[in-house]
């Protein structure tokens, strides 16, 4: 049996050994056939590994010119494995875009759901650290909003505090309103004043315990002073010499100016004449309980400051002021009166649950976000926002969270 050509050969697979040279002919043909089908496989191999159908194109196209050239069945062969790796090349795209997709779709579920249960532990956890942090009513004092407020129902005790305060003996024409709502309008901000007096001249008392420096108070004064103004005159009266003078006291435990001063206050002056008051019946107070120069004030006055920081047995026991010791025991019926502990207790839950529900609506705002960058996976913008609370108001304000 004779072989025409190398392609006779290599469709009937046959060697002979009569022909020493087509032997050799067709073993070194069957042997480039075996090594080439074995670069083959390893080049496609190395080319899938990275799982880009381009480069695996390459590497087919190249073994072919390289190797088969003049094989014209090889090519036919090798040309239909071509779009068969490209079929699976693009098939494990296709795989991998699926698995892309589901792994998002879990992160996001997860996101939500594991988010809503941490918020849920956080805001439970945090309202239990609230409640161990909450002083007994024994412990307030007058600095404190709660015990101010219960103190000052009381107008004796009111009265005491503003003729130490003032140096002066003051007669109340009502009994003092604590809690006091006023509001110009529906669409204007309310404002709600500690304590709120008025005496037989129809002088306005309007005392505030400030614990916290809010680094507003001095605006804030202008505020009270507007509206209790406003609300002052019936309309069409048009004499505003009817006004009624108005005093405001604000008590903190930091000098909100840093003078040193025990006692700061404020009238209208003309800047060209110093000397010169306006006289418009408008007066504000700022007191410091760690003020420097008690020689500018009266040593009652001190001891009121300090008795309010520390409404203590054994401050009101150094106190020289009489008043100020009747004024502790008083204190100390409302500290014992189980009625009052019991609107402590609500008081401070209500206080808890307000803080819950602006934190709750904090957690959802950044739930949303972390969400909408998720999904646009905008992962480096997720992790700057974690540390950068300027940038993360910035994404906020971005999706108009």
């Amino acid at each position: 049996m004779i072989f025409e050509s190398s392609e006779d050969q290599w469709r009937t697979g046959g060697i002979l050994s009569g022909d020493s040279w087509k032997d050799e002919r067709v073993v070194e043909v069957s042997q480039k056939l075996s090594i080439s089908k074995l670069h083959i496989e390893n080049k496609n191999r190395a080319c899938y590994s990275t799982n880009t159908q381009m480069q695996s194109n390459i590497c087919s196209v190249s073994i072919f010119i390289n190797s088969f050239t003049s094989n014209p069945d090889i090519r036919v062969r090798i040309q239909n494995e071509k779009p068969q790796k490209k079929d699976n090349t693009c098939l494990i795209k296709e795989v991998d875009c699926i698995y892309w997709y589901i792994y998002k779709f879990c992160v996001i579920i997860f996101i939500r759901i594991s988010s809503s249960s941490l918020q849920g532990l956080y805001l439970y956890k945090r309202g239990e650290l609230l409640m161990n942090q909450r002083k007994s009513l024994k412990e307030l004092n007058l600095l404190d909003k709660f015990l101010f407020d219960e103190a000052m129902d009381d107008p004796e005790n009111v009265k005491t505090m503003l003729d130490i305060i003032l140096s002066q003996n003051t007669n109340l024409k009502h009994p003092p309103q604590t809690e006091k709502e006023q509001r110009t309008s529906t669409d204007n901000r309310q404002i709600r004043l500690d304590v709120y007096a008025i005496d037989e001249d129809d002088v306005i008392y309007e005392v505030e315990a400030q614990k916290e420096n809010t680094h507003n108070l001095p605006k804030r004064s202008r505020l009270y002073q507007g509206i209790i103004d406003s609300k002052l005159l019936p309309p069409g009266v048009i004499d505003f010499n009817l006004l009624n003078e108005v005093l405001i006291v604000m008590i903190t435990p930091f000098d909100l100016f840093g003078h040193g001063l025990y006692r700061y206050t404020f009238q209208m002056r003309c800047e060209e004449v110093p000397e010169l008051k306006l006289d418009d019946g408008a007066t504000r107070i700022f007191l410091n309980t760690k003020g420097k120069h008690p020689e500018l004030v009266s040593p009652e006055l001190i001891e009121l400051l300090k008795y309010m920081e520390h409404s203590t047995d054994e401050v009101s026991e150094i106190c020289k002021s009489e008043r100020i010791q009747k004024m502790h025991s008083r204190i100390c019926q409302v500290k014992a009166s189980e009625k009052t502990e019991v609107k402590y207790m609500q008081s401070w839950e209500e206080k808890i649950l307000i803080k819950q529900e602006g934190e709750r609506i904090g957690l959802e705002r950044i739930n949303r976000l972390n969400q909408k960058l998720i999904e646009q996976g905008r992962f480096d913008d997720l992790t700057k926002a974690t540390s950068d609370s300027n940038y993360q108001k910035k994404l906020l304000k971005e999706f108009k969270i």
